[in-house]
C-alpha cells in the first residue's frame, strides 16, 4: 500500500514528559488543551476561498458531532480549495460537553495554527483536525501521535512499602499491558454500538493502587481495524512509559490512556484483579512450600541490608519465624550462548524474509517474543502483527526487507538491559541512545553486561554492537538486509561501514528543575506510518 498523502501533513512523533507539578495536561480541567500540530502542507491567504471553506467546515463540525455519537467527518469546497475535516469526542462525555469542546477547539486551532492548510488539536474531551488533502478514509495512518507520560515512577504515597525495582516495574508494566489489552478487546467488540470506546480498572492486592485504563477508536472503523490500531499503540508503551504511573498516546484514529487514579466518567466497562508481587511463593519437587526473596539490581534495599537479613534469619529458629533454607545466585547466559541466540534469531528472520513459501514481516520482534527451548535455541513467536507480502514486495516504498528492531534486540542481548527506562542509563532516555554515545566515544566496553565478567570474545561483542547500530540507521538504504546481517556477524568488524547517528536519537533528558518550566518535545525526522510495515 502506498504511503497516504496525509502522512506528510504533520510531524510524526512527539514526546511530552510531564511532572506532577504541571497539572494542566494530566490533572487539569477535563476540557484542557493537550497538544496541537500545525501541518506543513502550506499556507492559505487571508480572505481566500480556502479560508472561507475552512471557516464553513469548522462551524458545522461541532453541531454534527454532538448529535452523532461525538464523531463527524465533512468536506467543503472544490479542488484546489477543498477542505476535509474530522472530529471525535471522548466516549464517556455527553453531547453538551462534546459540542463545547469542539466549539472551543475550532476557535483555538485557528489561533495556534494561523493560515495553515492542515492542523490537528487534541483536548482531553475531543480532537479536531482538518487538511487540504483527503485523509478521512485511511484508518491505517495513525502516524500523528503524541506521547504523554506522568513523570512519577511507581513509588511514593500511591505505592506504600514498594521500591523502584525491576520486579515491581516488570509486574506493573505487565498488568498495565493486560488491562489495556482487555479494554481494547472490549472496545473493538462494540463496533455495532456506534462507539468503539471502553474503560476498565484492574484491582491489585497488597497495597498496590488500582490501575485505570481507557481506549477509543474512530467509530467508522471496523472492530478488527480498531483492535489492530490499538495493538500497535499498546506495543509502543514499553518504549515510552516503562514504570511510569500514567501515560497516554494520542493518535488520530485511536488513542489510549492509563493512570493510577480515576480519570473517566461512569463505571468501567470491564474489571480485572491481580496479586502484587512481594516475596514470591514457590513449591519444591518434594512438595515443600517455600517463599523466595530476590534482591534486584535497582532495589531500594542495599546489598549490605540484604546480607544482614540473611545472617539474622540463619541464626534464628522458632516456629513463628521464617526459616532460611538456602541462598543462591541466579544463573546468567554466557557470551557463547548469547551469540548463538543472536545468530538463531537472524537465521529465523532470514527464513521469514526470503526462504519461506510466504514472505512474512514479523513487525513485533522483541525480547518477550523470543522463546528458548531446553537447549537455549531461540524460537521466534507471536505473529499477531505479522504481514504477508508478495515475492517482490517487502515494504511500501522499497523492494528489500529492512527494519530497526533487530538492532535494538541485539543491543539488549549484549548489554543485558532493556531498551526503555532512562533511570537505568543516567541522562539517556533509552538503550539505543546510550549505545550510540559509548560507541561514538570509543567506550563500547561500558555497554557489555557486567555479569559476563570479561568472559566474552571482544571481537564478537564489537561486531554485534557495530551490526546493531547499522540496523537502526535512519535511512532504510543504510540498513543491512538479514542476509547481510548474518554475513556481518561472521566477518571481521573492521570491514563494515561506520554507522551514522541512529534514527529516533532522542537520548537527552533534562533535570527536574528544567522540566518544571519546559517540556521535552522530540519530532522525528522520519514519517512514521503503519501503512508501510518493514521487516525488523
Amino acid at each position: 500500500m502506498d504511503t497516504p498523502p496525509s502522512s506528510t501533513l504533520f510531524p510524526s512523533l512527539l514526546l511530552i514528559s510531564l511532572l506532577c507539578c504541571l497539572p494542566l495536561l494530566l490533572h487539569g480541567d477535563d476540557d484542557s488543551l493537550l497538544y496541537q500540530i500545525c501541518g506543513d502542507a502550506g499556507n492559505y491567504t487571508a480572505n481566500s476561498t480556502y479560508e472561507s471553506n475552512l471557516h464553513q467546515l469548522l462551524a458545522s463540525l461541532p453541531s454534527v458531532a454532538s448529535v452523532s455519537e461525538g464523531f463527524s467527518t465533512a468536506r467543503t469546497g472544490k479542488t484546489p480549495d477543498q477542505v476535509w475535516g474530522l472530529t471525535l469526542c471522548r466516549g464517556d462525555i455527553n453531547a453538551t460537553d462534546c459540542h463545547t469542546c469542539l466549539d472551543g477547539a475550532s476557535y483555538v486551532i485557528l489561533q495556534l495554527c494561523p493560515y495553515d492548510k492542515a492542523a490537528v488539536i487534541w483536548y482531553d474531551f475531543c480532537l479536531l483536525g482538518y487538511s487540504n488533502q483527503n485523509f478521512i478514509s485511511d484508518f491505517f495512518d495513525n502516524s500523528e501521535q503524541v506521547f504523554m507520560r506522568n513523570a512519577q515512577n511507581i513509588t511514593g504515597e500511591r505505592f506504600p512499602g514498594y521500591t523502584q525495582n525491576t520486579t515491581i516495574m516488570n509486574f506493573f508494566n505487565q498488568v498495565v499491558n493486560t488491562l489495556l489489552s482487555h479494554v481494547a478487546d472490549s472496545a473493538a467488540s462494540n463496533s455495532n454500538s456506534g462507539k468503539l470506546f471502553a474503560t476498565g480498572e484492574l484491582t491489585i492486592t497488597n497495597g498496590f493502587p488500582t490501575i485505570y485504563g481507557l481506549v477509543q477508536c474512530a467509530p467508522d472503523m471496523s472492530g478488527p481495524e480498531c483492535r489492530q490500531c490499538l495493538q500497535v499503540l499498546i506495543g509502543e508503551m514499553i518504549n515510552w512509559f516503562d514504570g511510569q504511573q500514567g501515560g497516554r498516546i494520542l493518535g488520530f484514529w485511536c488513542n489510549l490512556r492509563y493512570e493510577v487514579y480515576t480519570f473517566y466518567y461512569g463505571n468501567p466497562t470491564i474489571g480485572l484483579s491481580s496479586v502484587a508481587p512481594g516475596t514470591c511463593p514457590g513449591l519444591l519437587l518434594n512438595g515443600l512450600e517455600i517463599a523466595v526473596k530476590r534482591l534486584s539490581a535497582h532495589s531500594g534495599q542495599g546489598l549490605v541490608e540484604f546480607k544482614n537479613e540473611i545472617q539474622l534469619i540463619a541464626k534464628l529458629q522458632h516456629r513463628n519465624l521464617v526459616r532460611l533454607l538456602d541462598q543462591t545466585r541466579g544463573a546468567t547466559l554466557d557470551w557463547q550462548k548469547r551469540f548463538t541466540i543472536v545468530d538463531g534469531i537472524a537465521q529465523g528472520l532470514l527464513y521469514l524474509h526470503k526462504h519461506s513459501r510466504l514472505r512474512i514481516i514479523h513487525r513485533d520482534l522483541k525480547a518477550s517474543n523470543i522463546l528458548l527451548d531446553s537447549e537455549l535455541n531461540p524460537k521466534i513467536s507471536d505473529f499477531g502483527l505479522a504481514r504477508i507480502f508478495g515475492s517482490n514486495e517487502s515494504q511500501a516504498n522499497t523492494n528489500r526487507v529492512v527494519g530497526t528492531y533487530f538492532g535494538v534486540l541485539l543491543l539488549e542481548i549484549v548489554s543485558g538491559k532493556r531498551n526503555a527506562g532512562f533511570h537505568q542509563y543516567g541522562n539517556h532516555l533509552n538503550l539505543l541512545g546510550y549505545a550510540w554515545e559509548v560507541w561514538k566515544g570509543g567506550k563500547w566496553s561500558e555497554l557489555i553486561d557486567p555479569s559476563l565478567d570479561g568472559r566474552s570474545k571482544t571481537y564478537e561483542v564489537v561486531r554485534c554492537i557495530h551490526v546493531a547500530l547499522m540496523c537502526v540507521q535512519e535511512n532504510a538504504a543504510d540498513r543491512p538486509t538479514m542476509s547481510n546481517v548474518i554475513a556481518m556477524l561472521s566477518s571481521d568488524s573492521k570491514g563494515l561501514p561506520d554507522p551514522k547517528q541512529p534514527a529516533y536519537f532522542n537520548v537527552r533528558i533534562k533535570d527536574e528543575a528544567e522540566l518544571v518550566s519546559d517540556f521535552i518535545v522530540h519530532i522525528s525526522e522520519n514519517e512514521i506510518t503503519f501503512t508501510g510495515p518493514q521487516g525488523r
